[in-house]
């Protein structure tokens, strides 16, 4: 039968986000925003414009056309002053007073509005757009990389950010200095140490150290992913291992990246799960189906969505017209036009 709701399906919004920081923004039938706790319990009104997610204890929020930071309690912790406001990450956030810049948990300017556009810090060094090019600053506001790329990639993970100039795009490191040359049409971030590339109309990836692990043959790449790198050819997807071994043939009509050891791929129009080594774990049956969060991936027949665990059994059955993914234990579904909370019983 399933498992049956925490909360019953009686909250009367027009919209509920999935669970962050352990609260789901909800937006009213009149259009207001407010913030729920996993018990349903409104504990922010429902008043604001516009809201964001909670993360690291405070969510921005816009009031008479400006924003502004509040707690989970409801406090308006940081007033509203700010033409825009994005979420605290390791401490900053990034907000706009006409031009971008970072605050502190405090709300004290920590590096100054002076950027057309910005980016979070990875790596130590955060890119920023000035007069129309991209560089990088480190957390003290110094460029360290002045501003003359087109577009750059994070330092996401390793030493080699992506950077476009002239129509090209190439590496640097985080001295600034060009570590290949600029040949590729575009590149990724590197992710697990992996880089896809593209020039002409093929992919391929390179390791962190710029050796290419595949010719040019693809004709798409994306990130590595548990250590498994996604391929396309025609329109067949399959994966690739670190040394470039095609360990699962491209096969799939469509598919998602590895999380929490498997991954859900669309065969003869159904979604199943394999392992990473291409076993079917789940059987292909499902209309649409997404990755595993905390255990349980959210699946979809006849345009209803359910929950299934790793072994394929449906623990929350698929009678839902919305639903979110778990975080923290918790999601939220909607069924029969009100929205209700489901518990994650494998937490």
């Amino acid at each position: 039968m399933g498992q049956k709701w925490h909360v019953k399906p009686t909250l009367n919004y027009k919209t509920v986000g999935g669970f962050s920081d352990g609260m789901a923004r909800v937006k009213s039938t009149e259009g207001k925003w407010g913030f729920i706790n996993t018990e349903g319990q409104e504990i922010v009104p429902t008043k604001y414009d516009n809201a964001a997610d909670f993360m690291e204890g405070k969510a921005a929020v816009k009031m008479n056309g400006k924003y502004g930071y509040i707690n989970k309690s409801g406090k308006m912790v940081i007033k509203p002053q700010f033409d825009d406001a994005f979420f605290f990450r390791k401490g900053i956030a990034k907000v706009r007073k006409g031009l971008w810049g970072y605050i502190n948990v405090k709300g004290r300017t920590v590096i100054p509005f002076r950027y057309a556009d910005i980016a979070y810090f990875y790596g130590g060094l955060a890119a920023v757009k000035k007069r129309g090019k991209w560089g990088f600053i480190d957390k003290k506001g110094k460029e360290v990389i002045s501003p003359a790329y087109e577009q750059v990639m994070d330092f996401h993970t390793g030493n080699w950010a992506a950077v476009k100039k002239k129509g090209k795009w190439g590496f640097i490191n985080k001295n600034g200095r060009e570590v290949t040359a600029f040949s590729y049409d575009y590149a990724w971030y590197f992710q697990e140490g992996m880089c896809g590339l593209q020039q002409g109309k093929k992919h391929s990836y390179i390791d962190a150290k710029g050796k290419a692990i595949t010719k040019f043959k693809y004709d798409k790449t994306g990130w590595f992913k548990e250590g498994l790198g996604t391929i396309r050819v025609g329109r067949k997807n399959g994966f690739i291992d670190k040394n470039g071994k095609e360990v699962i043939p491209p096969k799939y009509q469509s598919m998602w990246s590895f999380q929490e050891d498997l991954c859900f791929v669309k065969l003869n129009d159904k979604w199943g799960a394999i392992d990473k080594k291409g076993n079917v774990v789940i059987p292909h049956q499902y209309d649409f189906a997404y990755k595993f969060h905390e255990g349980l991936a959210k699946v979809k027949i006849n345009g209803k969505r359910g929950f299934v665990d790793k072994k394929g059994k449906l623990v929350f059955m698929c009678k839902f017209d919305s639903a979110s993914e778990f975080r923290g234990g918790y999601a939220v579904a909607k069924q029969e036009g009100k929205w209700g909370i489901l518990k994650n019983p494998l937490k």
